[in-house]
């Protein structure tokens, strides 16, 4: 069955799942804004849809076979359409012409300074991913309490591929700095890339920022990583600026860790 016809299914559902549960239709299943996700996608953190995302049926479902998987029996899809925007008591994506799905993680579970962490997660980008426009798509940060990111993750839309940037420094609105790809455009579509980031979290020059990609070390930052007093891990598609004609979005994520 076709995911459209899938979707259209999940949204002329009368009833819906209780609380904490989803409804298997055909290998898709809707997840419920604000429960965490289980151990067959994230291990060793809590982990659930951001209440500043946009909530719609499509925009977060549980997928299987045969859609991709990575690891266990489940991946995570994400859909991400034009206009798809929330707000919080502090930042309004719709103002700003920002558009978001995107997971977070709780408070108690934030970064604190001092502290070394591994995080991890594989990311899945369909054959036919082709934003068309020239807009960035973040998918994935770690983004500082009531401040701006640390570090992101984003996509360049004209051809730049996956890349890292460094916003420790940076207000809420500039690009940030240490810009590098860590996976290229052509290599970028059609399979899993398994990411794994080890950070040293400083306000101080003695930190550091290490990324690698499918074991391959890709990025290697030394200094300042943080400096806000706490921080916290997102990961999604959060699309910033784009056009009125900017296409719907598909992404895929499994296999979400930390240690």
């Amino acid at each position: 069955m076709e995911i459209r016809a899938v979707l259209l299914m999940l949204v002329a559902l009368a009833s819906s799942p209780a609380a904490g549960q989803s409804q298997d239709i055909s290998g898709l299943a809707k997840v419920v804004a604000g429960q965490p996700l289980g151990k067959d996608i994230a291990t060793g953190l809590n982990i659930y849809r951001d209440p500043l995302s946009d909530v719609k049926a499509y925009g977060m479902l549980l997928a299987s076979s045969p859609l991709p998987v990575r690891d266990g029996k489940h991946s995570l899809r994400m859909e991400l359409h034009k206009g798809d925007c929330g707000k919080s008591a502090d930042w309004d994506d719709c103002y700003h012409s920002n558009e978001r799905v995107e997971l977070t993680t709780p408070e108690k579970s934030w970064i604190r300074p001092n502290s070394r962490t591994r995080f991890g997660w594989s990311i899945y980008l369909p054959d036919n991913w082709n934003p068309k426009d020239l807009s960035q798509i973040v998918m994935g940060q770690f983004h500082q309490a009531n401040s701006h990111p640390a570090f992101q993750f984003f996509y360049q839309s004209q051809g730049g591929g996956l890349q890292v940037r460094r916003r420790v420094d940076e207000t809420r609105d500039s690009m940030g700095t240490d810009v590098r790809t860590i996976i290229d455009e052509k290599d970028l579509r059609g399979r899993w890339h398994d990411i794994r980031v080890e950070a040293y979290w400083r306000n101080a020059q003695d930190g550091y920022f290490k990324v690698f990609v499918n074991d391959a070390p890709v990025y290697d930052f030394k200094g300042k990583t943080m400096s806000a007093k706490r921080a916290y891990f997102k990961l999604g598609v959060y699309r910033i600026g784009p056009p009125m004609d900017a296409p719907n979005l598909v992404v895929f994520y499994d296999s979400i860790w930390r240690k």
